[in-house]
């Protein structure tokens, strides 16, 4: 789920995408085209399948790897070119071969065994409801990508869920991580509940920055 996350941001971002994509010899209007299918990936990622995530992941990752400090994730330039070109592109620069996506997250020892901690350190005093909340949000998005079901609708029948309830978990995970920190540490906007929260994720905005706007939150 971090490499997912890290690779909407990835796409979500012009700056680093037009790093990646200066490596090779593409005109205005091939650049152009290329923002706009990121920007339709991005906004379409809550409702893209779990087929095509994987198809997407298994494209265009390299490798990832887990150590003490971080979790990288090398992307192939040529095979993101690809995906948002639709045609093969050869390097033309002497940039590094890979594109290199790295996310804050330590590894801690949590009793007799270690846990993968995101962006900060332990929470003392959570806020129970809200982690649950989002406990609940994750394991929904799992349980999807799981590919048990192929689609929202299909899982929404199985486990005899409202579609709706479940998309707007699912809108839960794509949260901007200080978001995230500030529910679960007791901080949201004042008198956003649960339930508040829930409502309002309905028409969550995908930038981190609107979001903050949309909750009403100060988290930086």
């Amino acid at each position: 789920m971090l490499v997912l996350d890290r690779l909407r941001a990835f796409l979500e971002s012009e700056r680093d995408l037009g790093d990646a994509l200066s490596r090779f010899d593409l005109d205005a209007s091939a650049v152009r085209s290329a923002m706009a299918k990121a920007s339709q990936l991005v906004e379409g990622w809550a409702n893209l399948s779990p087929i095509k995530l994987r198809e997407l992941v298994s494209t265009i990752v390299e490798t990832i790897t887990v150590d003490d400090e971080s979790v990288v994730a090398l992307l192939k330039p040529t095979e993101v070119a690809i995906a948002l070109l639709g045609y093969k592109c050869e390097p033309v620069t002497r940039l590094p071969g890979v594109i290199e996506l790295t996310i804050d997250a330590k590894l801690r020892r949590a009793g007799k065994g270690i846990r993968l901690v995101v962006g900060g350190g332990v929470v003392d005093k959570p806020d129970g409801q809200m982690v649950a909340l989002l406990r609940d949000a994750h394991a929904s998005r799992d349980a999807l990508m799981s590919g048990r079901d192929e689609t929202i609708d299909a899982m929404s029948q199985r486990l005899g869920i409202n579609r709706d309830i479940l998309s707007v978990q699912m809108r839960l995970t794509y949260l901007a991580p200080d978001i995230v920190r500030a529910l679960v540490l007791g901080r949201p906007a004042e008198g956003l509940t649960p339930v508040g929260l829930l409502s309002l994720c309905k028409d969550l905005p995908h930038d981190w920055l609107l979001q903050r706007t949309a909750l009403g939150l100060e988290t930086r």
